[in-house]
C-alpha cells in the first residue's frame, strides 16, 4: 500500500519539482518572483524526499550510486550544518569530526548517506535535548572474519562511519526494536515520520554495508560498515549544465497514462531541443511506432488501462529490435524495471525527476 501511495505521489509532485526548473530557466537573476519559485522548487524536493523515504522502507528501494570517499561526505555535511543549522534539534549541541586521512573510497549515494547521518545526528540531539557533544569518525578497518555486533558482520575491507553521543543511552528493550518502521519513543507528533532508523537500516544494507550498535548510560555509538573500493572518484572538473544536454531536434515518444506527467515531459524535451510526442497507452504507443518511428521511447511501467511499461517496449521490439529506450516511473525499481533493462532500455529514472537528470538519462540514451 505505501508503495502504491508513493508511486501516485510522486505523479502529483512531478509538476511542483519539474515546472519550477522551466520558469527559473526563463527568467533572470532579479525577476520579482524568482525567490518564490525557488521556494516552492524546495517545498516539492522536500515532500519528494519523503516520498523517496516511504518507498526506501515499503521496497527496498535501490539507490543510484557512485565512487565516493566519505570523509568528503561527512566534512562536507558536517561544515553545512555548522553554516546554515540545518536542524533546530542541533542548537546548542557540539558536533565534532575527526576523520581517519587516506581512506580508501567508497560506492554510495551521497544523498541517502547524508540522510543517515542527518537521521543519526538529529536523533542524538533531540534524545539530549540540545545539550552534549556528537563525535562523527571514519576510519578504515579490516574484519578477518565474521563477527557478532548488533548484527553479522562479514569478513572484508569497510569504511566505518561512527556517530557517538553523549546522551543517556538506550534501554535495552528499545535495542532490538529501533530500525522497525513507524517504531518511536517519541511524543506523537514531537517530530519526524518514524521512518527514521528504518532509512538508516535499508541505506546501510542497501550498499552492503552492515550496523553495530552499543548504548550504556554515557551515550550511544552507531558504527556504520560501508565496503571499500579501489575504483578513483570522477572528477568534479565538469560540472553539469543544461548545455550538456540539448538535443538536435530528435524525436522522442512520451508514454504515460497520466496527462499531466504528458505534458510536464513534452515541455522539457521540448525546452532542451527535441521533438517530443506523447501516448497515454502501451497500445497506443505501439499503433503509434507502427507509422512513425522515433529515436527514443520514455516508458512508463505502472499504467492503469491496458498493458504496462515491459511489455509495450517487448512489443516494439517487435516491430524495431533496435529501439531505444528509458523508463520513467514514480514507484521503486523492480522486477518488471529490472526485465525491460535486459530487454535493452538503457537506464531508470524515478519520477518526479529533475530537469538535469532526465537530459542526462535521454543523452546517454541516444549516443
Amino acid at each position: 500500500m505505501a508503495g502504491s501511495v508513493a508511486h501516485d505521489l510522486n505523479n502529483i509532485l512531478s509538476g511542483i519539482v519539474t515546472l519550477p526548473e522551466l520558469l527559473l530557466m526563463q527568467m533572470g537573476d532579479e525577476h520579482e518572483y524568482r525567490d518564490t519559485i525557488q521556494l516552492i522548487q524546495e517545498a516539492g524536493k522536500e515532500a519528494a524526499s519523503v516520498v523517496s523515504d516511504l518507498i526506501t522502507v515499503a521496497r527496498g528501494a535501490t539507490a543510484e550510486k557512485e565512487v565516493c570517499n566519505l570523509n568528503t561526505v561527512v566534512e562536507s555535511l558536517i561544515t553545512k550544518i555548522k553554516k546554515k543549522q540545518m536542524d533546530r534539534r542541533l542548537e546548542g549541541v557540539a558536533i565534532n569530526v575527526c576523520c581517519e586521512p587516506g581512506l580508501p573510497n567508497s560506492y554510495c549515494s551521497v544523498v541517502h548517506i547524508n540522510k543517515v547521518l542527518m537521521n543519526l545526528i538529529g536523533n542524538a540531539a533531540e534524545e539530549m535535548e540540545g545539550k552534549g557533544t556528537i563525535v562523527v569518525r571514519t576510519k578504515n578497518v579490516f574484519v578477518e572474519e565474521p563477527r557478532l555486533g548488533y548484527e553479522i558482520i562479514e569478513a572484508g575491507e569497510y569504511i566505518v562511519v561512527s556517530i557517538t553521543d553523549s546522551g543517556s543511552g538506550i534501554k535495552e528493550e528499545d535495542i532490538k526494536k529501533i530500525f522497525e518502521p513507524f517504531y518511536s519513543k517519541k511524543a506523537m507528533g514531537r517530530s519526524g515520520t518514524g521512518l527514521g532508523l528504518a532509512i538508516v537500516w535499508n541505506t546501510v544494507h542497501d550498499h552492503d554495508g552492515f550496523i553495530d550498535l552499543t548504548s550504556d548510560e554515557s551515550g550511544t555509538t552507531f558504527d556504520l560498515y560501508f565496503p571499500t573500493t579501489k575504483a578513483g572518484v570522477r572528477s568534479e572538473s565538469s560540472q553539469l549544465s543544461i548545455s550538456n544536454f540539448k538535443g538536435n531536434g530528435e524525436s522522442i515518444l512520451v508514454i504515460d497514462d497520466q496527462e499531466k506527467q504528458q505534458e510536464i515531459a513534452r515541455k522539457i524535451l521540448t525546452a532542451l531541443g527535441y521533438k517530443a510526442y506523447t501516448v497515454g497507452s502501451g497500445e497506443e504507443a505501439i499503433a503509434y511506432i507502427k507509422q512513425y518511428p522515433v529515436d527514443l521511447l520514455i516508458l512508463d511501467m505502472i499504467m492503469n488501462k491496458g498493458i504496462n511499461g515491459r511489455k509495450t517496449y517487448e512489443e516494439i521490439l517487435k516491430i524495431n529490435p533496435k529501439q531505444k529506450a528509458i523508463i520513467a516511473s514514480g514507484f521503486a525499481e523492480n522486477n518488471e524495471v529490472k526485465q525491460t533493462i535486459i530487454l535493452g532500455a538503457s537506464q531508470f529514472v524515478r519520477k518526479p525527476y529533475a530537469l538535469t537528470q532526465i537530459g542526462q538519462a535521454v543523452r546517454q540514451a541516444l549516443l
